[in-house]
């Protein structure tokens, strides 16, 4: 009892670290839950786990060099693992605004849940995105180019099973459609029920990289179902769907509202007097400012 108490005084370093990286490895694995990113976690962990026993309580030199190779490549091999992740918390911290007004905002929902209801009724699948802060240029390529106002008889006609543009999904951004017949990734998640189909795997998949709201209508059940973020709701009735797609896109431009804000009372958005006076400074001489400060 007395040695294990001189050498946990001694060695205290070691179990706060350890300490630490569990609490690090432990969020880690909360933010991967569910993804395949927890399984190469959990395997990551558990071999550092190891090395780590092994260094600091046999000694072992060879698994020492080990385990300062594996730690030098970490933060590479973290980003290259998990990238899908990375860019799913990206798309999270993104801020932006894809409706000019409430009024606009309320309109295309409408139109869309309205569509939705009347493709359900038909049992005819789609599925839409909407806003989405990331552009995915690659996502919006695999599909076919459009700027058309959003109405429900175009979105019925696209997703009517004879026509060209039915089997792909339909961007809407700033208001309008801007693709449709788009291939969307699908989720890597494991954990999905196998009654998921793929229109649900590629929502996911999407929702996962970006944070457009995606909706979802099946063709065999005709039900509805909503992927915001990585998390999908199915079944959705009609009315949960339009107060869902309002909270979403409400909040987003609150939140856009409020950086806007602090960005103009921010001093630096402050005008000052050089700014005055630079408007009377060779136009020669502004742009050498400007690339020096650069």
């Amino acid at each position: 009892m007395i040695l294990a108490l001189q050498f946990a005084l001694k060695n205290w370093r070691w179990g706060l670290e350890i300490l630490i990286l569990s609490f690090a490895f432990y969020g880690a694995y909360r933010i991967l839950r569910g993804t395949r990113g927890a399984n190469i976690l959990i395997g990551l962990s558990v071999l550092i786990g190891f090395l780590a026993l092994g260094v600091f309580l046999l000694n072992l030199e060879v698994l020492r060099q080990v385990l300062v190779g594996i730690l030098t490549i970490l933060p590479i091999g973290a980003i290259i693992l998990f990238q899908q992740e990375i860019r799913q918390a990206l798309a999270e911290l993104a801020l932006g605004r894809n409706f000019k007004s409430n009024t606009g905002q309320q309109r295309i929902i409408n139109t869309v849940v309205s569509a939705c209801e009347t493709l359900s009724e038909k049992r005819h699948g789609a599925i839409i995105a909407l806003g989405g802060t990331l552009s995915p240029d690659d996502v919006l390529q695999s599909g076919v180019p459009m700027d058309a106002q959003v109405t429900e008889e175009l979105l019925e006609t696209i997703f009517f099973p004879k026509t060209a543009l039915h089997d792909g999904a339909v961007w809407i951004r700033n208001g309008r459609i801007v693709a449709a017949a788009c291939i969307f990734p699908l989720t890597r998640r494991e954990s999905l029920h196998r009654s998921h189909g793929l229109r649900h795997r590629a929502a996911l998949g999407i929702s996962e990289e970006t944070d457009a709201a995606v909706v979802v209508v099946s063709e065999e059940s005709g039900s509805l179902a909503l992927c915001h973020r990585g998390v999908l709701e199915r079944p959705i009735s009609v009315d949960r769907l339009r107060q869902r797609l309002s909270d979403i896109f409400s909040d987003r431009k609150r939140r856009w509202t409020n950086h806007k804000d602090e960005n103009k009372n921010s001093p630096e958005a402050a005008p000052s007097n050089d700014d005055a006076a630079s408007k009377n400074t060779p136009w020669w001489v502004r742009l050498l400012s400007r690339t020096n400060k650069r």
